[in-house]
């Protein structure tokens, strides 16, 4: 039986060894105050789409792939189908696997139907800023991966990267003014660990504690991510390796007007999922 269970995780998880690598790395230190990706450079990326009614086919979340039918992504991204017999949610939603341009064909895209959604049993979505903010996505057809397509390693220790500026936000989220989103974003931010985050959150909220554990803030407030980021991912090089990448996070968010400096964007805390994460992969 245990070697039946190591076998489907395998099957299903991206190894260590293949996970997280890119063969575009980002070369620029410069989502709002961000810069344009390679092609290929975050090729674990996908782009959630909503394929009903006038908004068809339309842009709204970000994802990342971490096995090959399975991705990760926010569970706020499912608030327009909240109200929507679970067994008919999924006809509501595409994932674009190798997107760069929006608006353009680059050649190296491919849809895929969603089969299944799967929302962590904690998540309300009665506020933004409510913990459990996490989801995983199983696709009807496994996705085929080229250099433009690959799996994203999984953080699983919880304070490993905190204080860090080698880290990385990507999305097609609002770049404010600009019609920049039409190409992936990259920012390059430092992670703060949560008592640093919860200085600039805390003091006006009128909520009390809104930065839990199971959270993670980048950015310093006035760079980060925006509309449409949200689900994509927080990564970080992986500690001894010049070229693979781990995520930490995923863009859960933030203040309304997407940059106010002090208060950092928030993403849920992989490594405080990780478990989560690998048993309801194994079993579905």
């Amino acid at each position: 039986v245990y070697c039946v269970v190591l076998l489907l995780l395998s099957a299903v998880y991206a190894a260590d060894a293949t996970c997280g690598r890119s063969s575009y790395p980002p070369s620029s230190w410069r989502v709002v105050g961000g810069s344009k990706a390679e092609h290929g450079a975050w090729p674990w990326q996908i782009s959630l789409r909503f394929v009903q009614g006038s908004y068809s086919n339309q842009h709204i979340c970000g994802g990342t792939i971490i096995g090959n039918r399975w991705i990760l992504t926010a569970a706020h991204c499912f608030l327009a189908t909240l109200q929507v017999n679970p067994k008919y949610e999924t006809r509501y939603y595409r994932v674009r696997v190798g997107e760069h341009r929006q608006t353009m064909t680059d050649g190296t895209e491919r849809e895929h139907v969603v089969e299944k959604i799967i929302k962590h049993h904690g998540y309300y979505g009665t506020k933004p800023s409510d913990q459990h903010d996490i989801a995983l996505i199983k696709l009807s057809t496994p996705i085929s991966y080229n250099t433009h397509v690959q799996p994203v390693c999984l953080n699983d220790q919880y304070a490993q990267f905190e204080r860090t500026d080698g880290c990385w936000i990507t999305g097609w989220g609002s770049t404010r003014g600009t019609e920049d989103e039409n190409h992936l974003q990259q920012l390059q931010g430092r992670v703060w660990n949560n008592q640093e985050c919860a200085y600039g959150w805390d003091r006006y909220s009128g909520w009390g504690s809104l930065i839990k554990s199971g959270m993670v803030c980048f950015g310093h407030g006035s760079t980060g991510a925006c509309v449409g980021d949200s689900g994509g991912p927080l990564v970080c090089r992986k500690t001894g390796t010049t070229n693979q990448y781990v995520q930490i996070g995923v863009t859960s968010w933030g203040h309304g007007d997407c940059t106010v400096y002090g208060k950092p964007s928030i993403y849920t805390r992989v490594a405080s999922y990780h478990s989560w994460i690998k048993n309801t992969m194994a079993s579905n």
